[in-house]
């Protein structure tokens, strides 16, 4: 009987601290930087949502707010369809089909799109690329007018050249070693021409081996500092058509994508989207998701094989959400508070504190 009496006293005295008090579960959430780490949050939301909170308890007292944290944007909209929070701020993309779905205060922040692309480095496979054909052509028509010469000043020598008069196959190939000391300018003086054929060949062969050494030299300089350049796959939106792009499941970056290819590819966390790109860009051309996430992520990761393009042409708006069922008084409170925090200029000292402005 004593135990119950304390039970009941504890009980009017919750209800008594209670009473008068408006209770509402707010989820806070989003990709990084906009909520680092669940279990000691920080981040864009949550600097933007205490001075929120601030704002509305400051005029109304009675207010109460447990914070609910989600890294996962399609657990945090469940969770809110299912009217386990009463409403949500965070990286929440306002788009038409959530429109249907929710009501949107005015927005916290306007992103953009951004497309992430491996770069080009050194490897032996783009060696072979810029080595092409063409390049490894010129080595082998330099062999064979060797031979060509070669085996022209031995039928020019033969008769009167000591040096030609062997079998024909070294007399060939002292007819190439002479054709090469001509083309280098290094001359032993262990062979020369005595006919008159064979000193105008060497003569024509030694023009034509100034313009033939300089236009090899030109293709192996252009070859190797196409080598030391470095070049992302996808360079802007144009370059997007029928690439294979990886975005991540159910966000508003996939709409616009389709509009590009259909080859698609998901991920459930932009970390792994990110780590999947950097460590195998033979499989994916690009990576589209919000610029500013992008942009923070992979600085703070240094992905030094990736690059950032911003896309001007699309725009999004991030906003805190209520279920249309739940649309209340309350959703005022929280526009008033966003508008104070836009003139006041708080929003842009947080934007900048966490490099998104």
């Amino acid at each position: 009987m004593k135990s119950f009496k304390i039970y009941f006293i504890l009980m009017m005295i919750l209800i008594l601290s209670i009473d008068g008090k408006e209770i509402y579960k707010i989820g806070l959430g989003g990709s990084v930087p906009f909520l680092i780490n669940e279990n000691n949050p920080k981040g864009v939301i949550i600097d933007i949502w205490q001075e929120m909170k601030y704002i509305l308890i400051r005029e109304n007292p009675n207010l109460i707010f447990e914070e609910i944290y989600y890294n996962n944007i399609k657990n945090f909209l469940d969770d809110l369809n299912q009217q386990k929070i009463d409403f949500a701020c965070g990286s929440i993309s306002v788009t038409t089909e959530r429109f249907d779905q929710f009501e949107f205060s005015y927005p916290i922040y306007e992103a953009r799109l951004g497309i992430v692309s491996p770069v080009s480095q050194f490897q032996i496979l783009n060696f072979i690329k810029i080595f092409n054909k063409n390049v490894l052509f010129v080595p082998f028509i330099f062999f064979l007018l060797l031979v060509l010469i070669g085996t022209i000043l031995w039928k020019y020598e033969k008769e009167k050249n000591p040096d030609f008069q062997k079998e024909p196959i070294k007399s060939i190939g002292n007819g190439i070693w002479l054709a090469i000391v001509t083309f280098t300018t290094v001359v032993y003086g262990d062979l020369a021409p005595k006919t008159l054929k064979g000193r105008i060949l060497l003569s024509l062969w030694m023009i034509l081996a100034m313009v033939f050494a300089s236009s090899l030299t030109a293709s192996i300089a252009s070859a190797l500092t196409l080598l030391q350049l470095t070049s992302p796959k996808v360079e802007s939106v144009n370059d997007l058509y029928n690439k294979r792009v990886l975005t991540i499941k159910g966000s508003s970056s996939e709409v616009f994508i389709k509009n590009y290819t259909n080859r698609l590819f998901y991920k459930n966390q932009l970390k792994e989207a990110l780590e999947e790109l950097d460590q195998k860009p033979h499989l994916y051309d690009a990576f589209v998701y919000d610029y500013p996430i992008l942009k923070y992520n992979i600085k703070i990761n240094q992905y030094s094989n990736l690059k950032l393009i911003p896309v001007p042409e699309f725009s999004e708006y991030y906003a805190c959400a209520f279920k249309k069922s739940n649309y209340n008084k309350f959703l005022p409170k929280i526009n008033k508070s966003i508008l104070i925090l836009k003139e006041n200029k708080t929003i842009t000292k947080i934007y900048k504190k966490w490099n998104i402005e």
